[in-house]
């Protein structure tokens, strides 16, 4: 309870100090002195009294703020950012490991306690000590002496939220380290509208199953209006009920899109350089699960973004563009998915650049000629950057290969757009739900796949006159503005698609760019439960999960951009 409930009072920190960036604000301050407040007060009932403490000794520079609203400069201001940031990662390790304690706890307790006494003066009530973080005298004093305002801590958090009692606290420390559950298990915060149809619904699918269950028991003819309705009844319900459990799991990205300006314009702040950043479509929802794995992607793109996107003013000026570089952070609903946009009016990528650098490195020859999107995603390769210098900002060829691993083992791609001289759009969809995916269902030989629907882009029969050959005896599907490599399953997941004219073709919008699949037959479109898969097959990376059609057989879910992007390079290197 403490981790999610961390989360959401680092936002509401974090969403006070973009408001008192456009200058002092009374309910502002208030509103960061509440989240610093309920955040000492959640960490302390956990039994997390080192966090606690901290976060207690920043709150009482607030408080001295409030007294003297003068107070509040840019050290001050800067201060809480960087704080912010630190608490982040402090709460993020203790998801992960909850009885470490960061390394630079030491530094930042002497930052805090300078800032301070600064403000307030010496405290004889507080006690730093060595490199093992602070000793808080205060936490050694009778549970007795302890005052209200503690108590008041340890039993509520954020808007009124109510915290684990002390009879609870006790069964719960148990089970725990440091407060902080070990066992993995992820949770989220429903509504209780929610919860509420939920429950309603799930009360009138038990009712239509007695139904069912005492006309099996009547002897006779079955009154098969009756088993008519109720089954119809029963398809409702199922559907309402499995929309609500998807409304469960989604966070709007406004939980996200905030902390990504605020790293954008910290970012231009260290390399001097002037940015507005816009946010679109913070108010789209997205699979939380989806969400948490997105969040470090999106930051290594944004400061990218800012990093080596966008130029530095005099340089925007001598080039006719406006000082202040301009990034816009956009969400879109596209269909059943999610399209994120990070873009900027920057420097561009240079296509020509990056052809000569591949074919220097060996990964395209001279004269092959790809499209311009196919030159675009090798800066996605490991390794590769066209950078001249080392940034420790964003790295040098590390990390957008880590971005696009993360991007597509969720189901999802990513797209570059870019015009050199007027900037970058970098494109990623991904699916709204992680475990209930729209598919198209297709037949190769004796085999069955299901095929994620984010990831089509037609369907075609194959014919002779639409392919062409290729070097090396591969085909094509020719187009009159595009030819698109044509796969056969065969090459990886031994599924033999007879040659005859019935045979059925599938474009797919690949990290590669865009590609097509020959099947024997579609045999339909239908919403799939995504699995896991486990043993031999766990590390199968072609296979997203696996799935139990509605016909009751079992199918695999493919994963393109691994399937295909392993024959591409396969290909390339023959």
């Amino acid at each position: 309870m403490f981790l999610e409930e961390a989360v959401d009072l680092l936002d509401m920190w974090e969403q006070s100090l973009q408001t008192l960036e456009d200058g002092f604000d009374e309910e502002a301050l208030n509103q960061l002195f509440r989240a610093a407040h309920s955040l000492k007060g959640s960490g302390k009932s956990v039994g997390l009294d080192e966090f606690g403490g901290f976060v207690h000794h920043a709150e009482d520079i607030l408080s001295q703020v409030k007294e003297d609203p003068e107070l509040w400069e840019e050290e001050t201001a800067e201060l809480f950012a960087d704080l912010h940031s630190f608490l982040c990662s402090w709460r993020d390790s203790l998801e992960k490991e909850p009885q470490k304690t960061p390394s630079a706890l030491s530094s930042w307790t002497t930052r805090i306690e300078v800032a301070r006494k600064g403000l307030i003066g010496p405290s004889s009530n507080d006690s730093f000590g060595g490199d093992d973080g602070i000793v808080w005298v205060e936490e050694n004093l009778p549970k007795q002496s302890r005052s209200t305002e503690q108590e008041e801590d340890q039993t509520s958090g954020a808007n009124g939220m109510s915290l684990p009692q002390p009879e609870q606290r006790t069964q719960e420390k148990e089970t725990t380290a440091n407060g902080v559950k070990t066992t993995g298990d992820a949770t989220i915060r429903v509504r209780l509208d929610a919860l509420d149809l939920m429950s309603r619904t799930l009360g009138e699918l038990t009712v239509a199953g007695e139904i069912l269950n005492s006309i099996k028991k009547v002897d006779g003819d079955l009154n098969t209006e009756i088993v008519r309705r109720t089954i119809d009844d029963l398809v409702r319900l199922t559907e309402s009920a499995h929309q609500n459990v998807l409304s469960m799991q989604l966070t709007p990205l406004d939980t996200l899109f905030p902390r990504l300006k605020k790293i954008c314009l910290d970012t231009a702040r260290k390399l001097n350089k002037d940015v507005e950043v816009h946010l679109i479509g913070s108010d789209i929802e997205l699979d939380k699960v989806i969400l948490e794995k997105m969040k470090d992607p999106l930051v290594h793109i944004v400061r990218n973004a800012v990093d080596h996107g966008v130029e530095g003013p005099h340089d925007r000026q001598s080039l006719g563009k406006k000082p202040t570089a301009k990034i816009t952070i956009e969400a879109i609903v596209h269909g059943t998915s999610v399209v994120i946009r990070v873009s900027d009016d920057g420097r561009g990528l240079d296509s020509e650049k990056i052809e000569k650098k591949a074919i220097a490195k060996g990964i395209l020859s001279p004269g092959e000629g790809p499209a311009e999107s196919d030159i675009f995603a090798l800066i996605m390769r490991p390794g590769f950057s066209t950078a001249e210098t080392v940034s420790d900002i964003s790295g040098r060829g590390v990390g957008m290969d880590v971005v696009r691993t993360a991007i597509e083992e969720l189901g999802g791609t990513i797209q570059i757009h870019s015009k050199k001289g007027q900037g970058s759009t970098f494109e990623v969809h991904l699916p709204s739900s992680v475990n209930i995916i729209d598919s198209l269902i297709a037949s190769a030989g004796s085999h069955i796949f299901a095929l994620p629907m984010e990831s089509v882009d037609e369907v075609f029969l194959v014919r002779d006159q639409n392919l062409t050959h290729l070097q090396g005896g591969d085909s094509a599907l020719q187009r009159p503005e595009e030819t698109i490599p044509l796969f056969r399953l065969s090459k990886s997941l031994g599924a033999e698609v007879p040659d005859h004219a019935d045979t059925t073709g599938v474009v797919v919008t690949t990290a590669q760019g865009r590609r097509a699949l020959t099947f024997s037959s579609i045999i339909g479109q239908q919403p799939i439960f995504l699995r896991p898969t486990y043993g031999k097959l766990r590390d199968r990376s072609e296979f997203l999960g696996c799935a139990v059609l509605a016909s009751g057989e079992p199918t695999f879910v493919i994963n393109f951009n691994q399937l295909l992007g392993a024959q591409h390079v396969a290909s390339k290197a023959a």
